[in-house]
């Protein structure tokens, strides 16, 4: 079936690593893509130094921009460039913004929880600023964040933001220590090239990369934290 849209011919990937307190997160990013990509240092050494993040804001989460950027399309029609992805990285210190009781964020089930309580802590953000509740698009519970598998992560992913002028995010969430949860966010932006049913089939090719671009991440965790990790699933699947 030919695609509607595609990458920019010579789209080979570059792959980003960062070591973060000896784990090690991989990303590989089309070639095309570079000269919009943003990323931090590639060592992080420690996730308790409040210098490591650059996101500090009153009554939230610590947050350490990772990597940023947008994946380039054209359409395969006549060539012309159309709307990008746009792609942020960003580790969260979870700390105590999470609700009572706090378990082990290693668990697949409080990673859910925790993910669950920001997205909601967001909404109410833009109900305080009175933003119209018919843009709203977030999950109504925990049980409708969805998993995603891939070889040697478990993602978490909703929809949620505001959709007066654009399409929801997609967000995806993994945690990667006790404290620290590692948080994807991607949106298509509109598609407003042709019929209706045009443009939906567009972003419906442009929502199935982001799920092939969180596939292609990799993480190779410290020895640590690996068996932090193996303890903490293993109880959780008793």
């Amino acid at each position: 079936m030919v695609r509607l849209i595609q990458r920019p011919e010579n789209s080979e990937e570059i792959l980003f690593s960062f070591d973060i307190e000896g784990s090690h997160l991989y990303i590989p990013i089309p070639q095309t893509s570079i000269p919009q990509t943003t990323a931090c240092e590639s060592s992080i050494p420690s996730l308790a130094a409040e210098s490591t993040y650059d996101y500090c804001l009153p009554n939230w989460m610590p947050a350490k921009s990772v990597i940023n950027g947008t994946f380039e399309y054209i359409c395969t029609a006549d060539k012309l460039r159309v709307t990008p992805t746009v792609f942020n990285a960003r580790i969260y210190r979870v700390d105590d913004y999470r609700p009572d009781p706090r378990e082990n964020l290693l668990t697949i089930e409080e990673t859910r929880r925790v993910f669950f309580g920001m997205k909601v802590q967001f909404k109410e953000v833009l109900i305080n600023s009175n933003c119209d509740k018919q843009y709203f698009v977030f999950p109504d519970k925990e049980n409708d964040i969805c998993n995603l598998h891939t070889d040697s992560l478990i993602w978490l992913h909703t929809r949620a933001g505001y959709t007066a002028v654009g399409p929801a995010d997609i967000s995806f969430a993994t945690p990667i220590s006790k404290n620290h949860l590692l948080i994807i966010d991607l949106n298509t932006g509109n598609f407003n090239y042709g019929t209706e049913e045009e443009n939906a089939a567009m972003r419906a090719e442009a929502e199935s990369d982001l799920f092939d671009f969180i596939k292609s991440i990799r993480i190779d965790f410290s020895p640590e934290i690996q068996a932090q990790i193996d303890e903490a699933r293993a109880i959780e699947n008793a």
